[in-house]
């Protein structure tokens, strides 16, 4: 995890050298899971940018209504979309650098967004605190030290990716509640 710390500020500075979105705005990110996804997500907080968690399976049209709806100004993808007023990178543009600038400072944002996948309705946008992620991941935290939820007997439980980040449900297990555990991500 110190690792993914160095490249996600590493990813923060690029970010804000670039003036890639807001400061204090919001930024979309709609890149499949993948190594880099927690570095891209980390590296939008400690620039102070605000993540919209989008599925990089909805078409051009669906990115659009949710960005609209969160009033972002960027987006992170694989491909270039069309997203008229958006600007645009690919990931490999803001991972490129291997640390942060020198005297790099990180301006923390403390709010993120994710969205619905439109199952029953069109997709909405929910925002959420540092602190309700916080309180979330702890309160799990809290609840395994004595009812431990799987036992590993060969070390350090070890999980599996195979969830979507951009879901909450994806991001609470395999990203925020795991890294705070410690437990190493296949």
């Amino acid at each position: 995890y110190g690792q993914l710390g160095e490249r996600a500020l590493a990813c923060a500075s690029k970010i804000m050298d670039m003036s890639f979105g807001e400061e204090n705005g919001w930024v979309g990110i709609a890149v499949d899971t993948c190594p880099d996804w927690p570095v891209m997500l980390w590296g939008l907080i400690a620039s102070g940018r605000q993540p919209v968690l989008v599925d990089p399976s909805l078409d051009d049209k669906g990115i659009a209504h949710l960005l609209r709806q969160a009033g972002a100004t960027a987006l992170i993808c694989r491909r270039e979309r069309e997203l008229p007023g958006i600007m645009q990178a690919v990931p490999e543009t803001l991972l490129e650098r291997a640390a942060p600038k020198p005297g790099f400072t990180p301006v923390w944002a403390d709010q993120l967004a994710v969205c619905t996948s439109g199952t029953t309705a069109t997709s909405r946008v929910f925002v959420y605190r540092g602190q309700a992620i916080a309180k979330q991941a702890l309160g799990i935290f809290e609840a395994q030290k004595n009812h431990p939820v799987v036992r590993e007997k060969r070390g350090p439980i070890r999980t599996l990716c195979f969830l979507p980040l951009n879901h909450i449900f994806g991001l609470m297990t395999n990203m925020i509640w795991i890294m705070l555990m410690g437990y190493p991500q296949v």
